[in-house]
């Protein structure tokens, strides 16, 4: 009987069985991706009376395949955009990518929006972002006149090109995030390893005292609130304040009510990157897989050689 082949089969056997269920937990254990809105001023034309108009586009960083909405809008001057919307506490916001057209009076020289949205990627991450443009030269196409005018028809003079105008948007930089349960919403700041220095961050709840977290290049710190109906809580980043975002809780659809209570077991842990469940289960079963063919290779029939 060659008993030494038959312990080299079933020694592959297992070990192959359980590198095999490790290396797919480490595939299926990559990051998720960091995304956030990207505004880009479509056109911009002056009408015949001194008003003018902005055409913007706003769209998620990491393609359209990303769920994303808008979650507050800010418009400057206020009330002059359509066609995007915030939340409203009870619907969610307008669905990214989406258009928007921006129409100013004369005598404003400059536009801008600011656009918060959420993102899940296996998490939560909001991001905020704001999109400038100046009052343009470029003349609007003219609307024909609704009969055949009388008088000998003027030429319109030639416009001029006016360049395209660009928004700077920095890329791997500090995100906030977020995650909710049934009684408490979790709130941080992740920062990128490659980011030079600390992140403080201070969230401001509608109701009860602030909080304030300090992640340095690489890690994730968050903080937790008590549930509540109709709770906010507004990060605002200590390096750039004007990157402030509201993050407005949500109850999850399997909670048995509307208005959570705080539960006696301590607050809930922050949901930063893919869950472990499926990851875990896959590597077990694969484990399992290479010991029952170490199990089969043992019932084979022994042979004797003369």
């Amino acid at each position: 009987m060659n008993l030494s082949v038959k312990k080299l089969r079933r020694g592959v056997t297992v070990v192959g069985g359980t590198f095999l269920g490790l290396g797919l937990a480490a595939a299926m254990a990559t990051p998720a991706l960091a995304c956030h809105p990207e505004i880009t001023p479509v056109s911009s034309c002056v009408n015949a009376d001194g008003s003018w108009e902005v055409h913007w586009s706003v769209s998620p960083s990491d393609g359209n395949d990303v769920p994303g909405h808008v979650t507050t809008v800010v418009d400057s001057p206020a009330g002059s955009l359509t066609g995007i919307v915030g939340d409203n506490g009870e619907q969610p916001g307008t669905t990214l990518p989406a258009e928007g057209v921006q129409k100013l009076p004369k005598g404003v020289t400059e536009a801008s929006i600011t656009i918060t949205a959420v993102f899940n990627v296996g998490r939560n991450i909001v991001d905020t972002r704001t999109g400038k443009v100046d009052l343009p030269t470029k003349k609007c196409a003219e609307t024909p006149p609704t009969t055949t005018p009388t008088t000998k028809p003027t030429t319109t003079p030639p416009t001029e090109a006016t360049p395209t105008p660009t928004v700077s948007i920095p890329a791997d930089e500090p995100q906030l995030v977020y995650d909710e349960t049934c009684t408490t919403l979790t709130v941080g700041v992740e920062v990128p390893k490659g980011w030079k220095h600390s992140e403080t961050v201070t969230f401001k709840p509608s109701v009860g005292s602030s909080k304030t977290v300090t992640a340095a290049p690489g890690e994730t710190k968050t903080v937790d609130f008590p549930a509540s109906k109709g709770l906010t809580v507004t990060g605002t980043p200590k390096s750039s304040p004007k990157d402030a975002a509201t993050i407005t809780y949500k109850a999850p659809k399997e909670c048995n009510s509307t208005s959570p209570k705080p539960s006696s077991s301590g607050p809930a842990l922050a949901i930063t990157g893919s869950s472990s469940t499926p990851i875990a289960g896959g590597a077990v079963a694969l484990v399992l897989l290479g010991g029952g063919a170490f199990f089969l290779a043992r019932r084979r029939k022994m042979k004797f050689t003369a």
